[in-house]
């Protein structure tokens, strides 16, 4: 039986930008750009130009997106669950599994990128070449990982609801102007390009012609309030979202003028790598952030054309997202450090280890997590195991 106003798209979308990350991640090791302490591996023979196009293209697409479900789903607790409510389930779904990721996979990751050194130059992995690394590891170069996103979120959840509780129990005036005028800029035909005017003025102030992962505890400013943006957004959106059909009026168009105003951006800054220096910059950010928006707008509006009906497959991969979100990383690294000495096409390297992560992090889910204290933890609810094993009363037990 459907559920009346369940808007399964969101769902939907929100597993399939967790997917993006999985994707993001294989890839870096195959790009030709370094991208330093961001990503400290490196296939020494293998790489190709093509992954650095497939994962600024997949970052353009899932951070924001990913932001904006995520503060639309916020609001939702808010409203329907109250402020309270709201903050502790947030604490619960977002803060502790943060600092559980933190505990237990931050000491992972560190073998798995000290694997990979050793891998490619040919020396041997043993215990004590693992204690050093350990050792010797500076504790200032301590990072959040790929778990950035839930530390931004964390401030940007307890920063919605103290905003909102404040407006609403000092100015609710405020509240309604502002909803007001967000309706009416999200019923323009222009709205992506006339959104993407904050994304570009921040770009400008940071003289940064890219959205870019912080993964260090201290926030960088600049890059904070771009991702607060598109959370805003999300919770804006939520108080709108009778107008969610809007989405689909121009989704393909605006998808396709995302994809090209993509193409132009990164053609340029392969052409000139130092663009940002120039004066050149005023039009490279702006070029950039109108494809994020562009793609933001078309992306929404495509789930909620093709993807905003029930399907026990959308459902169970929505309940997985989480898991495979979180654990992903150190299973990643440990293919690519499998296949660094092997003289593969990049792509084949690529495909190996996608795949093998895929299996090896939905087995674990289904049989390790899916019914026990950690699903629950994850998901609020333990479920059986099994595609099968899915209903529509529990669709849209988001987590993130």
């Amino acid at each position: 039986m459907p559920i009346k106003n369940r808007i399964y798209a969101i769902d939907t979308l929100r597993a399939a930008m967790m997917l993006l990350v999985v994707v993001i991640h294989s890839g870096l090791t195959y790009t030709i750009r370094n991208l330093g302490s961001i990503w400290p591996i490196k296939d020494p023979h293998n790489t190709n130009e093509l992954f650095d196009v497939l994962v600024a293209f997949c970052h353009s697409c899932a951070m924001p997106v990913f932001f904006v479900v995520s503060g639309f789903l916020a609001a939702m607790l808010f409203i329907e669950k109250g402020p309270e409510k709201m903050i502790l389930n947030r604490l619960k779904r977002i803060g502790l599994p943060f600092i559980a990721g933190m505990l237990i996979l931050g000491p992972v990751v560190l073998i798995a990128v000290t694997c990979f050194n050793l891998t490619a130059t040919h020396k041997a992995i043993t215990f004590l070449a693992l204690i050093e690394a350990f050792n010797t590891y500076p504790p200032e170069n301590i990072s959040t990982m790929h778990l950035w996103f839930l530390y931004f979120l964390s401030f940007f959840c307890i920063g919605s609801w103290g905003i909102s509780l404040l407006c609403k129990n000092i100015s609710p005036n405020t509240s309604l102007k502002i909803n007001a005028g967000f309706a009416a800029i999200l019923r323009l035909r222009s709205a992506p390009a006339l959104f993407a005017v904050v994304t570009y003025l921040l770009f400008c102030v940071q003289r940064k012609g890219s959205i870019n992962s912080y993964i260090n505890f201290s926030l960088a400013t600049w890059i904070f309030l771009q991702f607060a943006c598109f959370f805003g957004f999300g919770w804006l959106l939520y108080h709108q979202k009778k107008h969610l059909d809007r989405f689909k009026k121009d989704d393909l168009l605006f998808a396709i003028m995302g994809t090209i105003l993509f193409s132009i951006h990164f053609a340029i800054f392969r052409m000139q790598p130092d663009i940002e220096k120039t004066s050149g910059l005023y039009i490279f950010a702006a070029l950039k952030a109108l494809s994020i928006w562009f793609l933001v707008f078309g992306i929404i509006g495509l789930f909620l054309r093709f993807f905003n009906t029930y399907s026990p497959i959308a459902r169970y991969i929505s309940d997985a997202s989480y898991w495979i979100y979180l654990v992903h990383l150190p299973v990643v690294m440990f293919f690519q450090v499998l296949l660094i000495n092997f003289d593969l096409n990049a792509f084949i390297k690529f495909l190996i280890v996608i795949s093998a992560t895929f299996i090896v992090v939905l087995i674990t889910y289904n049989f390790m997590v899916r019914n026990t204290f950690i699903g629950k933890f994850l998901n609020g609810k333990k479920y059986a195991p099994g595609l099968l094993n899915t209903n529509q009363a529990g669709a849209g037990r988001l987590s993130v």
